[in-house]
């Protein structure tokens, strides 16, 4: 009976942690997003006090990553600003200048709904997803 008594208790905070844990898992994925950003903005205004203009950059990595990261392919844009993440990456990255906006793209539960982070380049304003969205 104590046996039982101690494997039930075990079971009880193994439902009260695991769920826990993986919040807090992604909770740390989804701070890659806010850090690049703000990564990418600041080379973008300094590639801007250089050159009077900011420099739009294609999405890479060129799909949106799922559950695992995905190896870092950079394109002229982001090696004209100098930005280059370190390792492989859960998002997407964009700079589109029409709106003047850095984006970062993932689904990092993999239910086919992307979670877009985004940073306005003149205003600073960052935009996340909808409560549950990742």
């Amino acid at each position: 009976i104590e046996l039982m008594i101690v494997v039930a208790i075990i079971g009880i905070l193994a439902a009260i942690a695991i769920p826990n844990f993986i919040s807090y898992q992604r909770n740390a994925k989804t701070s890659e997003a806010l850090t690049n950003l703000g990564a990418i903005a600041t080379a973008e205004q300094v590639y801007y006090t250089q050159n009077d203009v900011y420099m739009a950059c294609a999405a890479a990595p060129a799909n949106v990553p799922g559950t695992t990261k995905a190896a870092w392919v950079t394109n002229a844009g982001f090696t004209a600003i100098g930005f280059t993440p370190v390792g492989n990456v859960y998002y997407q990255y964009k700079v589109d200048l029409p709106t003047n906006t850095i984006t970062a793209t993932g689904d990092l539960d993999g239910d086919g709904v992307n979670a877009v982070f985004s940073k306005n380049l003149l205003t600073g304003v960052i935009t996340k997803p909808a409560a549950g969205v990742y």
